[in-house]
Formats: structure tokens, C-alpha cells, sequence
């Protein structure tokens, strides 16, 4: 069987919707110049992700497809709170139908595998609790800033569940093996000390938009040509890719306007 497609999942989202009863909170797509805002708005519910902000997720991840800009932000609308998974009163009606549960799984784990392989560098604002499917959908992120009062846990293990949105994968590739058992295995609360000790976040003391504030200043100066090769490249590798497509990635910058300016030498050969 073939991987399905982000346009699969969103259809299999919406037929979800309309066996569900449970509605409300908002995925905004906002964009500020050469950055665009994930926002997560379900506050009264701990940005616990409905189906109907499922279903925006994967409408807004199919937008940033196309987005020209260098840098995604996924982040809570209110401070102190992150996202607490799936809302857990889809999660109870979908219980007793074991397909249904699988559906929201694989439709889940490809929008945020979708996420994770955008061409712009993701970045996860954290100023509070990531639970659960929270906890899995901050594996998307190429980049975790933790603030004081942030803290992620791999929760399913203690509910009798194993992780359904792809989070095993994606944890395994930004952590030791071991660092991954312990989370995944075990569900401890990790506050940023620790995920920061294990090269999974960097440390956003205070105010977590400074810290915010400084990473984007630092990506404004990367060439936005090398960064999308570079994470390209970075994608192959952890999908096994030959060094040949690598060199093929490498060589769609070489000829590239933005390294000749960089060298000093003129637009094109002429």
C-alpha cells in the first residue's frame, strides 16, 4: 500500500467531521512577511485538537506548501499552554469504532509528517503544556523553543495506548535511541532543562517571543535557496537516500543566483 497523500487525509478528516460532535477552536494560518503563524486556538480546551481543527491543520500545511517565505511558527494563541492532543471527547466517541481511531491515526500522522517535510525551517513556540498527540505534533519542528513554564509528556503510555500521530519516527530522529525509550516508554514530564540537555529544544528563558524574536533575526540572514536544499538534503538522509541525491541538491544551489551573488560574481554568465 502506498503512502497516502496530505489531500487523502484532509478527505479523510472531513468524513470523520461529519460522523463527530464535537466541534470548536481554530488553527489560524496567519503570515508576516517571510513568516507565517500556525496558531492554535482552543484555549477553554488546552488547544486540545478537534476534528474541525484537524481538518484546518491540514488545509493551512497544504497552503505553506506554496508559501515563499523561510520560516513556519506553530504556537498557542494564549499564553501558557501549548496543545494538549486530541480532544479527548472525539477521542471517546471514536472509541468503540476501531477503524475510525485508525482513521484519525494515519490522517493525523501524514499531515504532520507533511509539516515536518515543509520547505521553510519549523519552528514550535512552547510556553506551556505539549501532551500526548502535543507531544507528537512538537516532533514536526525543526527547531523546540522551551519556555520556564513549558513541559512536554508522552502521555499515551500511561492512558493504554501506543502514539498514533507518527511522533515514534519523527522523536527517533532528534533523539538517541535511549532518550526516545525513556520518553515513550516511560512518560515522564520533561521540562526544558531536560529536552534541551538531550539537544531536542533550545532554552527560551523569559519571554518566549524574544527568544522567538532572536531565532528569526538569525534565519533572516541564511540565503533561502541553501536553507530549502539544506533541509532537503537533511529529509533524503533520514529517508535513506543515496549520496547522489544529495549531490543533486547540492548542485540546484550551486548554480543558483543567490550563491553566484554570494561569491561576488555577476547574475548570470553573460
Amino acid at each position: 500500500m502506498s503512502e497516502p497523500t496530505l489531500e487523502q487525509a484532509r478527505d479523510a478528516l472531513v468524513a470523520l467531521q461529519h460522523v463527530g460532535t464535537v466541534e470548536g477552536g481554530e488553527v489560524r494560518l496567519e503570515t508576516d512577511g517571510d513568516v507565517a503563524h500556525l496558531v492554535l486556538d482552543h484555549s477553554e480546551a488546552r488547544n486540545a485538537l478537534s476534528l474541525d481543527m484537524m481538518v484546518q491543520l491540514a488545509d493551512a500545511v497544504d497552503a505553506l506548501r506554496s508559501f515563499s517565505g523561510h520560516a513556519v511558527v506553530l504556537r498557542s494563541a494564549s499564553p501558557g499552554m501549548f496543545c494538549a492532543g486530541g480532544n479527548l471527547k472525539d477521542v471517546r466517541q471514536a472509541l468503540p469504532a476501531p477503524e475510525r481511531g485508525q482513521q484519525m491515526a494515519w490522517t493525523m500522522a501524514t499531515v504532520l509528517d507533511a509539516l515536518a517535510e515543509l520547505p521553510q525551517v519549523v519552528i514550535a513556540a512552547v510556553d506551556g503544556p505539549a501532551v500526548g498527540g502535543g507531544a507528537e505534533l512538537l516532533t514536526a519542528a525543526d527547531f523546540r523553543l522551551m519556555s520556564d513554564r513549558a513541559w512536554f509528556q508522552f502521555r499515551q503510555v500511561r492512558l493504554g495506548v501506543a502514539a498514533g500521530w507518527g511522533g515514534v519516527p519523527r522523536l527517533l530522529r532528534h533523539v538517541p535511541p535511549a532518550v526516545a525509550r525513556r520518553w515513550l516508554l516511560l512518560g515522564p514530564r520533561v521540562a526544558g532543562p531536560e529536552a534541551v540537555a538531550a539537544g531536542y529544544a533550545e532554552k527560551a528563558s523569559g519571554v518566549i517571543d524574544h527568544a522567538l524574536e532572536a531565532l528569526l533575526d538569525a534565519l533572516s540572514e541564511v540565503r533561502p535557496g541553501a536553507m530549502d536544499a539544506l533541509k532537503g538534503q537533511m529529509l533524503a538522509a533520514q529517508a535513506g537516500a543515496s549520496g547522489a541525491v544529495q549531490a543533486e541538491l547540492f548542485a540546484q544551489t550551486w548554480f543558483s543566483v543567490e550563491h553566484r551573488r554570494a561569491l561576488g560574481l555577476p547574475d548570470d554568465e553573460g
